[in-house]
């Protein structure tokens, strides 16, 4: 790792807040670990420009890069791709989202797997199937098992020996600039690259979502408008027109649309605010089957039905889901006067909300690892497991955290003989 260099860009448009809390909150950790981190700006201001411009004032390993602002993100992708603007020659580049955050202890997890040996090393705070940590070297193995995931800007490291030297980049963009194919070309170069290659090697590294976030300020993916355009007839086209050697193609696609939009709630939400309606599903018909796993018939049923019941079906829906697992939370609270909340992200506030809310009083929170220094949530304090341990025996603990990450901390706590009084439903 110590002989390696890595430049980390980040294409942004418009988003100099975003930006400014990427640099508050990761450069840091960036510059520890030799890592260069380059903005790369299309914005039709210069806010961007003159934020990047105070920190650079702090930061050796920053730089900017201005691009037009006519040019799609996926088309900056590739101008970075051929390491456009970049002040020195890199062994790995890493695009990544400006609104995606990878901790300290994320990086200290990545870096030291980083090397030459790999072509493409996946970083992967989903994780929704349990990877973990794997070596591929078989193309349709890992087109079928990560092709969905790599469509995230941060997913991917590339080696610029094996995936980016050599490129007929002008054959690329025009290949990949019609609007049907522009959102997932750079899925389209990965595996045209990889299937191009006598052999390969990917490393998938799983990480707990507690180490990989996305930023507070972002709203909604910049194709939300188009939700289902980009799905069913840009990513369906992008997997379709990717070579024969790749065969399971429908497995591909269907895995994109279930962990992304194709859930009872994503739905209803869409519909409520009037992205999907009867003549989405009527264009789509013929395709819903290759892009998800929900019947045609509920697909219609939400379509059809009226925005406002659209709202208060969510509304309704979530109740009954979490229904049981409020009934199980109120029996623990009564059994267990002194309360921890095991997590400190969105799940873990909106354990504290409904505490404050309802009056119940708790001790605090705990973290395995601490991030971004924070030691206060909501007035209570922060802790780290390991400061706290040895008092948690005789404490209520409410696991605030995603599937993976609860079976890991479940893991860690039962070790510790501590998993009787613990508490945790993934639907609350």
């Amino acid at each position: 790792m110590k002989d390696i260099k890595i430049a980390v860009c980040i294409p942004t448009y418009n988003r100099s807040q975003i930006v400014d809390e990427f640099l508050v909150r990761c450069s840091a950790d960036y510059l520890n670990f030799e890592i260069d981190i380059y903005i790369y700006d299309s914005s039709t201001d210069n806010e961007t420009e003159q934020v990047v411009k105070l920190w650079q004032d702090r930061l050796g390993c920053l730089y900017y890069i201005r691009m037009p602002s006519c040019l799609h993100a996926n088309m900056k992708v590739f101008k970075i791709f051929q390491q456009q603007g970049l002040r020195m020659t890199y062994d790995f580049i890493w695009v990544c989202g400006d609104s995606l955050r990878f901790s300290k202890e994320a990086l200290s997890l990545i870096m030291p797997r980083v090397t030459p040996d790999y072509d493409i090393i996946e970083v992967n705070g989903m994780d929704k199937e349990k990877l973990g940590i794997r070596v591929y070297d078989d193309l349709n193995d890992y087109f079928k098992d990560c092709a969905w995931h790599l469509t995230l800007f941060g997913a991917v490291l590339l080696n610029v020996k094996t995936m980016l030297t050599g490129v007929d980049w002008k054959s690329y963009e025009i290949r990949f600039s019609s609007k049907e194919l522009i959102n997932f070309s750079h899925v389209s170069f990965y595996f045209n690259m990889l299937a191009s290659m006598k052999s390969f090697k990917a490393l998938h590294l799983s990480l707990s979502s507690s180490l990989v976030q996305t930023s507070g300020l972002k709203e909604n993916s910049g194709w939300y408008g188009e939700t289902f355009y980009v799905i069913c007839c840009g990513w369906v086209q992008t997997i379709k027109r990717l070579p024969s050697c790749y065969k399971d193609k429908r497995e591909a696609m269907v895995k994109f649309g279930r962990y992304t939009v194709f859930n009872t709630m994503d739905l209803l939400k869409l519909r409520e605010d009037g992205y999907f309606n009867k003549g989405i599903y009527k264009k789509y018909r013929d395709i819903w089957k290759e892009v998800g796993d929900i019947s045609v018939i509920k697909l219609y049923m939400i379509a059809s039905m009226p925005t406002i019941m659209s709202r208060h079906m969510r509304t309704a829906w979530r109740y009954l889901k979490t229904f049981k697992g409020r009934v199980h939370l109120k029996k623990f609270l009564k059994h267990n006067t002194k309360i921890i909340i095991y997590g400190a992200g969105k799940k873990a506030l909106r354990y504290g909300e409904l505490f404050n809310e309802k009056n119940i009083s708790y001790n605090g929170y705990c973290v395995t690892e601490s991030h971004d220094n924070v030691s206060e949530l909501m007035g209570h304090p922060v802790y780290k497991l390991a400061d706290i341990e040895e008092s948690l025996n005789n404490v209520g603990i409410v696991l605030a955290l995603n599937s993976v990450n609860a079976e890991e901390v479940i893991e860690i706590l039962r070790s510790k003989g501590l998993k009787e009084n613990v508490f945790y439903d993934d639907d609350l």
